[in-house]
């Protein structure tokens, strides 16, 4: 079972960075990056 991540940071260098490093294990999925805690909660769908 993979470990879902996603990854939130208010600098896109920092985000880009983080999905190019984590994207390359195995038992990593990346599912989503936002900006910012609000954008991330959405994505997130918690409520």
């Amino acid at each position: 079972m993979k470990i879902k991540v996603l990854i939130t940071d208010d600098h896109q260098l920092f985000r880009e960075g983080m999905i190019n490093l984590l994207s390359d294990a195995s038992n990593i999925e990346i599912v989503d990056h936002a900006e910012n805690g609000k954008d991330a909660i959405v994505k997130s769908n918690i409520h």
